[in-house]
């Protein structure tokens, strides 16, 4: 009896083994497979310094949106005029040009900015709006293109890359990287072909420094 409860526990033992190293095979399969997920989702694997917002307004007077992080259609074709900063107070205003709809002139809308805690965190109302939203610029190299990904509130919380309207054509790969390094995904905003160039056409009166 006793040789036959050993060979029994030897069986025994024979068959979970080769259970257990298949249950420990499967938990490395999950974990090796959410670290793949986990480092494939991750940001900031560039270098960037932290931007600061006065600055960067000064630098792109003329911005055309080129990238977002999610697909809306008032936002095609969007670009943006700097109409009023003020680095003492650290406050702006842009216009945007939304697309119009249903080949509708574009609807000019204005933004004052103001500055956050942080120097690459700003403030903003749209005109008209008690509403206030939030937008934190990623990244910009103060030449050709900045990120900004704004608050939840905001579209969203698209994630955005602009570029300064002599390049709109011609985006530099490392702003490209930078985005995509960011915002992770995208969507083109810009078509050469599609949008139209009437910025022009709106005059936002002057009350202030530009």
């Amino acid at each position: 009896n006793k040789g036959t409860e050993y060979l029994g526990s030897c069986s025994s033992g024979r068959t979970n083994r080769p259970s257990r190293i298949m249950r420990v095979a499967v938990l490395q399969t999950i974990v090796l497979s959410l670290l793949s997920f986990a480092e494939s989702k991750a940001k900031g694997k560039l270098h960037r310094d932290v931007p600061d917002f006065i600055k960067m307004a000064r630098s792109f007077r003329n911005p055309v949106a080129i990238f977002a992080s999610g697909k809306n259609d008032e936002l095609e074709c969007l670009s943006a005029r700097l109409t009023h900063v003020n680095e003492a107070a650290r406050t702006a205003t842009y216009v945007w040009m939304l697309n119009g709809q249903r080949g509708n002139k574009r609807k000019p809308v204005r933004y004052d900015i103001t500055a956050g805690n942080e120097p690459n965190q700003v403030l903003f109302t749209k005109k008209g709006s008690p509403e206030q939203y939030t937008g934190t610029i990623e990244y910009t190299d103060y030449k050709d293109c900045f990120v900004v990904e704004f608050g939840a509130s905001f579209y969203g919380g698209q994630c955005m890359m602009w570029v300064r309207k002599e390049v709109e054509d011609y985006v530099p790969q490392t702003c490209i990287d930078q985005f995509e390094d960011i915002c992770d995904m995208g969507v083109s905003l810009y078509n050469h072909d599609l949008c139209q160039d009437d910025d022009d056409e709106y005059e936002e009166p002057e009350d202030g420094e530009a």
